[in-house]
C-alpha cells in the first residue's frame, strides 16, 4: 500500500521475468474519503523498450469506474456510490499493442 502525501512519490512493480501482462489494473485507494489522487505519469518498460504515458495521455490508455471521478488531466477524485467503494483504472484497447511492442510479444 501506498500512504498518501503532498510530494510526488515513485510506485514500482515488478514482475517475474517469463511473465507478460496481458491487462493492467490499478486500484486507486481502499480508503473511504481519500481526496485528489494525481498519477503524473505511467511508464512500462522491458529492457530498452518503454511506454510512458503522461498525465494527459492517461485516459486514451486506461478507463476509470463509477467510483471516480477526473477533474483534469491526471487527478482523479473517489467518491461512495450506493454504499459502495471501489475506485479502479482499467485498461483501454489502445494499450495492447504498446504492451506487445515493449514486452516483445503477442497477445
Amino acid at each position: 500500500g501506498i500512504k498518501g502525501g503532498l510530494n510526488s512519490q515513485v510506485v514500482t512493480f515488478e514482475i517475474e521475468e517469463g511473465i507478460n501482462p496481458n491487462d493492467i489494473r490499478i486500484d486507486i485507494s481502499s480508503t473511504k474519503g481519500a481526496k485528489e489522487i494525481q498519477i503524473n505519469s505511467i511508464k512500462i518498460h522491458k529492457q530498452d523498450r518503454s511506454l510512458i504515458i503522461s498525465k494527459d495521455q492517461i485516459n486514451e490508455y486506461f478507463r476509470f469506474n463509477e467510483f471516480l471521478d477526473t477533474k483534469e488531466p491526471g487527478k482523479f477524485v473517489t467518491k461512495e456510490v450506493e454504499g459502495s467503494y471501489d475506485p479502479i483504472l482499467f485498461t483501454q484497447p489502445k494499450i495492447y499493442p504498446e504492451l506487445e511492442r515493449v514486452l516483445g510479444t503477442v497477445f
